[in-house]
């Protein structure tokens, strides 16, 4: 308040200065002794003058008075005002402060957020290495025990021509044993023909010898009766033939009991030959029989083997089909699950292998190597990024075969381009992505740029 009183004072001196000389007209009127003749005139004139200024300086005070109190009245209503608009902005600072407060606790909140965000990100992208290179570790793992399983159907399959061949040795063998067995059996049925042949010689033989000793005791008879006969006539040749009589009767006796124990014997011996005979059928049958069933479970057997044989055949050559048409069978897709807007390489590498059958494609390179002739389906897809355009070639062993082209435009829109190719591959033969012009690409978590291939059977 003190500031403004100065300053209405200074203004209203400067004021009374410049009304002092529009009074004057800016020239002084005033006159000197030497111009006036008289010092009484010379006095009047100058208390005139004196008055004259004074009252021009009182009025002039006045209408400064009446100003400074009309611009204090005016000031004081600006500084009522003044007031008024520095509350209101005092009112806005604060509530400004508040505003700010507010924002630098949620900016501190962002912040929060954000290091979060990051910590968040940082831990994605850690995962997301780990998951790639678990993917990467289990796709090695993975072409390892496609390659033990492999090997170990090769070695099954090995396995299996080997069981195959030991089997047919066996049949074989078997065979020749069966043949072996009919030949003995033969043999020993022909020795039994031939005992059983001497023994029914011997038989009658021993028959024929009975009757020649039957045919002696029947001439001994006609013999004792002719003795008799001539007994009449002379007496010596009676006592020589009682004598002989009685010799005779005793070889008779000894004969009779002879017959007796040969007609026992031949009884005994039709006896044992019955049995023998019955006991040879028997046995004979028995074998036969027993020959028979074993020959029929030999060659029921032999159908077995030769059912398994076949078998094993048919389980062989579906083996061999199975391991021919799975070692025959190559296809793989491969993505990429990050886009790159500046990628100005040569070489567009999918190290996302989505399917893989077969060994031909190395995610590592971006490379398909055939691994046997045959003709193969190649497919490709690409994206590009904003305002920026791609062209890729399908490319074999460093020729381009079809192009896949894609622009971005000027606004959000991401355009696609494809292209597709079949071709005739021998082994080894070589067949990637390749860079033609432009730049980047763009791809996701879940492929969108992609490169497949597959082998037509």
């Amino acid at each position: 308040m003190k500031l403004v009183i100065i300053l209405a004072i200074c203004v209203g001196f400067i004021w009374t200065k410049a009304d002092s000389s529009r009074l004057t007209d800016n020239n002084n009127k005033a006159t000197t002794l030497q111009e006036n003749k008289t010092p009484d005139c010379y006095e009047t004139s100058f208390l005139r003058q004196m008055i004259n200024q004074e009252t021009v300086i009182r009025l002039a005070l006045v209408k400064n008075v009446h100003a400074l109190v009309n611009d204090i009245s005016i000031l004081k209503e600006s500084f009522a005002a003044s007031e008024t608009k520095i509350s209101e902005l005092q009112r806005t600072v604060d509530a400004l402060n508040i505003q700010v407060n507010s924002l630098q606790q949620e900016n501190g909140q962002l912040k929060k957020s954000s290091l979060i965000s990051q910590a968040k990100s940082m831990e994605l992208e850690t995962k997301f290495q780990n998951v790639s290179d678990n993917v990467s570790a289990l796709h090695g793992q993975l072409n390892v025990i496609q390659k033990e399983s492999d090997d170990k159907r090769q070695e099954v399959f090995n396995k299996t021509n080997a069981v195959l061949d030991d089997i047919k040795i066996e049949v074989r063998y078997l065979s020749v044993t069966l043949l072996d067995f009919k030949e003995r059996t033969e043999i020993e049925n022909e020795s039994r023909d031939k005992k059983y042949s001497e023994l029914e010689r011997h038989s009658n033989t021993s028959i024929e010898s009975l009757k020649v000793k039957n045919s002696l005791t029947k001439e001994f008879g006609n013999l004792k009766s002719f003795v008799q006969n001539l007994q009449d006539s002379q007496t010596e040749i009676t006592e020589n033939l009682n004598r002989t009589v009685a010799r005779f009767d005793t070889q008779f006796t000894l004969s009779e009991h002879t017959q007796q124990k040969f007609s026992s014997a031949l009884a005994s011996l039709e006896t044992a030959q019955t049995k023998l005979s019955k006991s040879i059928d028997e046995n004979l049958n028995r074998t036969v029989a027993k020959f028979d069933t074993q020959f029929t479970l030999s060659e029921h057997t032999q159908q077995k083997f030769s059912s398994a044989l076949a078998s094993l055949e048919t389980a062989q050559t579906k083996l061999s089909k199975s391991i021919d048409d799975k070692s025959n069978h190559h296809a793989f897709t491969a993505g990429i699950s990050l886009g790159n807007d500046g990628w100005t390489g040569d070489t567009l590498m999918f190290p996302t292998v989505i399917y893989s059958e077969g060994t031909g494609y190395n995610p590592s390179t971006g490379i398909f190597t055939a691994p046997s002739a045959g003709t193969y389906v190649f497919y490709v897809s690409v994206q590009s990024t904003w305002r920026k355009y791609i062209y890729l070639d399908i490319v074999l062993n460093g020729s381009s075969k079809v192009r896949a082209t894609a622009s971005g435009t000027s606004i959000a829109i991401f355009q696609t381009g494809t292209n597709l190719v079949i071709l005739h591959l021998q082994t080894g033969d070589r067949v990637w992505v390749k860079r033609n012009a432009g730049t980047g690409y763009f791809s996701q978590v879940i492929p969108i740029t992609t490169f497949s291939g597959f082998k037509l059977n």
